[in-house]
């Protein structure tokens, strides 16, 4: 592999932070947002990364499985922001995911510490809007070791 070249494979590892072009569906137009890789599956599963202001305006039962992260921890990170435990997404096909990555790199911005991805197992676990099946999938993808 080429020094400019970017091993795509390494950026689905669970607990990657990657910046995304997605469209939600609720959504007409794409927009930038950060995810978390949290599982491979047809598709790759992932967790979004929130603002405060969306935050405050869920109901309960999806604010108590959010969890903050600081700005200071994570340079990408305009503010301190909160990890979306509630939903799994998986707005991509891992060959769109690998088309982002491999014209830009730069859309991988960093890992989740190990204190944030036992949080994330946490939080999955006792959510009720993630299905037993994506709920196994993140456990087993935080409990394998991964050799780069």
């Amino acid at each position: 592999m080429g020094e400019n070249q970017i091993d795509v494979n390494n950026s689905l590892i669970p607990g990657k932070i990657l910046y995304l072009r997605v469209t939600f569906p609720h959504d007409l137009k794409s927009t930038n947002k950060y995810f978390i890789v949290v599982g491979l599956d047809e598709k790759v599963l992932l967790l979004k990364i929130n603002s405060e202001k969306k935050v405050t305006r869920m109901n309960r039962n999806l604010r108590e499985c959010q969890f903050m992260i600081k700005a200071i921890q994570y340079k990408f990170l305009d503010h301190d922001s909160y990890i979306d435990c509630s939903t799994v997404w998986y707005l991509l096909s891992k060959e769109e995911l690998f088309g982002q990555i491999s014209t830009d790199p730069n859309r991988i911005v960093g890992e989740i510490s190990d204190d944030h991805k036992n949080e994330i197992l946490r939080l999955t676990k006792n959510s009720k809007s993630i299905s037993p099946r994506h709920k196994k999938i993140i456990n087993q993808s935080f409990s394998a070791k991964y050799i780069p």
